[in-house]
């Protein structure tokens, strides 16, 4: 769900396709898991809850991990207090008594993290290096755009994703 967009990329535009992917995944949830029982206008509702938790969760979430990891702050500490920030602005924004805004705050910091987590071990230890190589495999990959002597330079080959 998070990705680390470029440099160039706002921190609101990553965070509003989360809301999509986490909208979607709502409603998927809404829809699978619908009401026994329930009249068919019923069946037909049941979706749009999840799906606007879930994508406003995401949205908040990965915006504020966003901005954290931006001014410098690293894995354990954007994943946890992204998810806390979330988590806080839906226990507001539903008005829950004080105790269950409390729980939803820590358990969306703990789910955070989690994520964080899994994210944080899909990739390799040096991005940019890998990357780089990418790039460069690109660019001598297509000689008429290489500058001349670069038809003699060989093609690194793909980033190795093992873990070290």
């Amino acid at each position: 769900m998070w990705t680390q967009p470029p440099e160039e990329v706002k921190c609101i535009n990553n965070s509003v396709e989360a809301f999509y992917r986490g909208t979607l995944a709502g409603g998927i949830f809404g829809f699978v898991f619908a009401p026994d029982g329930a009249g068919v206008l019923a069946k037909l509702r049941a979706p749009w809850r999840p799906a606007l938790l879930a994508g406003s969760w995401c949205f908040f979430t990965s915006f504020a991990s966003c901005v954290l990891t931006r001014g410098g702050f690293g894995f354990p500490w954007n994943g946890a207090v992204s998810g806390l920030f979330s988590g806080t602005i839906l226990g507001l924004v539903a008005r829950w008594p004080k105790d269950q805004a409390i729980q939803l705050a820590a358990t969306s910091g703990i789910l955070s993290m989690l994520a964080h987590y899994a994210m944080e071990g899909q990739h390799p230890k040096d991005v940019a290096a890998a990357a780089a190589d990418v790039g460069a495999a690109t660019v001598t990959a297509a000689p008429a755009l290489a500058p001349p002597g670069a038809a003699e330079v060989q093609r690194p080959g793909p980033p190795r994703w093992t873990a070290e």
